[in-house]
């Protein structure tokens, strides 16, 4: 082992020596041990958290793709009927929204010409 000359405030010499005390440890002893505790466990410790992740780990399969399909919603049928180019979007209904009144989308330009952000009366008021 090497040997090293330390210097460190009184206060943290004293806290140093009463947890060597409590533990039992030389001085000399503790610093190693949590020096160790600090540097060097956590990389092997993590290596071997990674390495047990990787042993639990299996290759991906077929199914793989299904349990995504099967648990995006949004994708349920998509599958089904392929679109093309030449699909025309949908036509809108009317009325777009319930707003109390069904003619609204026929009026749209008087109702802009009143004032847009307006109340103009277009739910009753």
């Amino acid at each position: 082992m090497a040997r090293i000359q330390l210097t460190v405030p009184e206060d943290l010499l004293q806290a140093i020596d009463a947890e060597a005390a409590r533990r039992g440890l030389t001085r000399d002893s503790l610093l190693v041990e949590l020096a160790d505790q600090g540097l060097r466990r956590p990389g092997v410790e993590r290596a071997a958290k990674v390495d047990q992740i990787l042993r639990a780990a299996t290759a991906h399969g077929g199914d793989v793709a299904e349990l995504t399909k099967l648990h995006r919603p949004t994708l349920r049928g998509a599958h089904e009927r392929a679109v093309t180019i030449d699909d025309a979007p949908p036509r809108p209904r009317l009325p777009l929204f319930h707003g109390g009144d069904e003619t609204l989308a026929e009026r749209v330009d008087d109702v802009l010409e009143q004032g847009f952000g307006r109340s103009v009366g277009l739910l009753g008021d």
